[in-house]
């Protein structure tokens, strides 16, 4: 089985009565310590203490997980530690208060900044780390008072339940360098600066065992091969330890490297400064949850389910969960138009061989089918595999005659045009004048499904040069790319298919499905007018898929350019 994988996300609860999951168990797995390349920096020693009485009373760890009270994925960048109401807390070492407020979601929370000795200059975002930002978060009682010095073992407070929690513990986070979240810095409209410790331009959190933890970095007591929840994931592992080994560490097993709660090897980020790079937690965080059942106070069951990851390309969509939220409905069809075209459709022919010949939701199997260029059902071999797996002629004849049937139909309105103007660089999309694939929408009162591929453009490299060649043979013959860059940049054509036309290794294509945009009743014949204000409002639902989804899956520059949206022939 192949050896690169993909984490998913982790479902967490507490449960001291539960039973262990109930995956079956295939057989015990041989595994051998992985040590961090370079080393993660700890600074866990002698001289840190617990910041609770019993360090191993952990209800949630630091890691991706399912967030069961708002029914959603999320990355934990804390340890919950659970006991019973006005449990004393302690400061962790010698310290001064840096600040005490109440947070809607925290509560009462009291922060401790500790100076840090690092001998050897570590650094954070290019800032050598000399302080880390303690936050004890939904306290009942608060001992200290902002400003004042505090030794290792004082109480700070007390365990409560403030704040949007629904039992007795404490949210314990640590943060190097600045002290304010990367979501607080966005909302609030700040900038990264040199000046500002709060303004950094980056999420802190980073995992509290590098101060503190019971046997920090440890490794696992037992690693298990369990039968998968289904049969979209590779395989699944079963981790039985103590709550104080869900740690930093990372195991090789006779199916591949396993890391636990930690952002390592994430996009090929191993490093401290990965710990927190957001950009980087979306393979997870798009992903079902595993498992996670205690069956008692001091030992768990931890299940990790994992995608076999692609041997070329780094995949994701969010079908699945699109589908959990109610956005698709199986009595439903949809006129579904994926952008961007880019420089050779890759997205698009995952369309067709995935989605369409395998496993696409619902019952409607047979009634989906994908619009391609005619041209590409001409060329043998290819055009028998285009059709086993749906592939119909993009004509108005033949997307009428699919609509009438009842069918699912997808689409790529940019077409010939969005592929020839295909930069990596940007993200831009355009559409014929006449609307087309929304006014046969209307006429069969059908709602639109936007699809946006995330780095669909960046799969290939594109030069001004062969831009201006393939712009050329358009204007003058109306034909497609005929130049590519293919693998180390060396141009080849498609009509001479080989081994250079396959995209950068490594790249990223992340399918994301939005909200269908209703189109309203049937109408034969709809008004321009009409047609041009469900496109404002599809292209509505195009850009809010882009601003949520662009800084995790495009590169910065690129994200934070925008998506240029053009209607061909309006100024």
């Amino acid at each position: 089985m192949c050896a690169r994988l993909a984490l998913v996300s982790l479902a967490l609860s507490r449960n001291a009565d539960a039973e262990p999951p109930q995956s079956e168990v295939l057989g015990l797995l041989t595994t051998t310590a992985v040590p961090h390349t370079p080393e993660v920096p700890s600074f866990h020693n002698a001289s840190w203490g617990s910041p609770v009485p019993n360090p191993l009373a952990i209800s949630s760890p630091f890691g991706p997980r399912w967030k069961m009270a708002d029914a959603r994925y999320d990355f934990h960048r804390g340890i919950d530690y659970f006991d019973a109401e006005d449990t004393e807390l302690y400061a962790i070492a010698d310290g001064v208060v840096f600040d005490q407020r109440t947070f809607y979601a925290g509560g009462t929370t009291t922060i401790v900044e500790h100076p840090l000795w690092n001998p050897t200059g570590a650094m954070f975002h290019d800032r050598v780390i000399n302080k880390v930002f303690v936050y004890y978060h939904h306290m009942n009682n608060q001992s200290t008072t902002v400003g004042q010095a505090v030794q290792k073992g004082q109480v700070i407070g007390t365990m409560g339940q403030t704040g949007t929690t629904t039992f007795t513990h404490l949210h314990f986070t640590t943060r190097l360098v600045g002290y304010c979240t990367l979501q607080y810095q966005v909302e609030n409209n700040r900038e990264p600066s040199e000046s500002s410790e709060c303004a950094t331009g980056f999420d802190p959190a980073v995992h509290p065992y590098l101060f503190v933890g019971a046997e920090a970095r440890s490794g696992p007591r037992e690693l298990h091969q369990v039968a998968p929840k289904n049969a979209s994931f590779g395989f699944a592992v079963r981790y039985k330890a103590t709550r104080g080994r869900l740690d930093l560490d990372v195991v090789e097993t006779n199916f591949g490297k396993v890391s636990f709660n930690t952002r390592e090897g994430v996009w090929g980020k191993d490093t401290l400064e990965g710990l927190d790079d957001l950009d980087n937690l979306s393979s997870w965080m798009a992903f079902n949850p595993g498992i996670f059942q205690s069956t008692t106070e001091e030992e768990i069951y931890y299940e990790m389910h994992f995608y076999q990851a692609s041997w070329y390309l780094n995949y994701s969509d969010n079908l699945s969960e699109h589908a959990a939220e109610g956005h698709w409905a199986e009595d439903k069809q949809y006129v579904m138009s994926w952008h961007p075209h880019g420089a050779f459709a890759i997205a698009g022919l995952y369309f067709v061989s995935h989605y369409w010949a395998r496993d696409f939701p619902g019952e409607r199997r047979g009634k989906q089918f994908v619009s391609v260029a005619p041209l590409l059902l001409r060329v043998p071999f290819l055009a028998e595999y285009l059709l086993l797996c749906h592939a119909r002629f993009q004509d108005r004849k033949t997307f009428q005659k699919l609509l009438g049937q009842g069918a699912t139909v997808a689409v790529q309105p940019g077409g010939i045009y969005e592929q020839v103007a295909t930069d990596e660089n940007k993200e831009q999309l355009f559409f014929p004048a006449n609307l087309g694939f929304i006014r046969l929408a209307i006429q069969h009162g059908v709602p639109l499904l936007p699809v946006y591929c995330f780095g669909e453009n960046q799969l290939f490299r594109t030069a001004k040069w062969v831009k201006s060649i393939n712009s050329f043979f358009y204007k003058h013959f109306k034909i497609g790319n005929l130049i590519i860059l293919g693998l180390g940049g060396i141009p080849a054509s498609p009509l001479l298919p080989n081994p250079l036309l396959m995209p950068v290794p490594g790249r990223r294509l992340h399918i994301q499905f939005g909200k269908p945009v209703e189109v309203g009743p049937k109408e034969a014949e709809p008004s321009q007018e009409r047609v041009e204000e469900v496109f404002v409002r599809y292209s509505a639902a195009l850009q809010e898929i882009f601003k949520e989804c662009a800084p995790k899956y495009l590169p910065k520059e690129v994200a934070e350019r925008g998506l240029e949206i053009t209607l061909r022939g309006k100024s």
